[in-house]
């Protein structure tokens, strides 16, 4: 026997699907029974539209144009000529800079940090990088590395604009 809930009459609520039976004399307007609805089946607590749209543009901002638009955006070609791990002041986290020397012979710094969107960090002098712009593989020492986990950052960007386009409908509703 599955329980559902005790009505205010004191009769117990069976699950109809499974006993194939009806409910009547059930009170499914019970308190316990109405666990996300009131009587009138509207919401208990109502999703507030502008939380929900400041969460949306908080995840497409640090996933979407922090992580995926930096390492979009970042551009290298040239040997590690040095390699400086910097401690972080907070938690176990560190930077690693980079001096480069590019093929013309000018030098450029990069900073790698513990996300996603750089490079790995405490690579050794002498290791020659090449990223090109807008990709998101990169080369090491020649051998072609794709470490950059896309299939996960396009799934939270689809949750999040999701979110942000139901945000619009649930303002859009309210106002209206």
């Amino acid at each position: 026997m599955i329980h559902v809930g005790t009505s205010e009459v004191g009769t117990t609520c069976l699950i109809a699907a499974v006993y194939q039976e009806s409910l009547s004399g059930c009170d499914l307007r019970s308190p316990r029974l109405s666990i996300l609805h009131n009587g009138q089946m509207k919401p208990i607590a109502a999703i507030n539209p502008l939380v929900l749209a400041v969460w949306s543009i908080w995840m497409i901002g640090g996933f979407g144009f922090y992580s995926l638009g930096n390492r979009l955006w970042c551009q290298l070609d040239g040997i590690v000529i040095t390699s400086r791990d910097i401690p972080s002041t907070r938690g176990p986290r560190y930077v690693t800079e980079y001096t480069l020397r590019g093929p013309d012979g000018r030098e450029s710094l990069y900073a790698s940090g513990s996300t996603d969107s750089s490079l790995p960090r405490s690579m050794p002098v002498g290791t020659s990088l090449k990223k090109k712009r807008w990709h998101l593989d990169y080369e090491r020492d020649g051998r072609r590395i794709s470490d950059f986990s896309l299939p996960f950052y396009l799934g939270i960007l689809a949750i999040a604009f999701g979110c942000l386009g139901w945000s619009v409908l649930l303002l859009r509703r309210q106002r209206w």
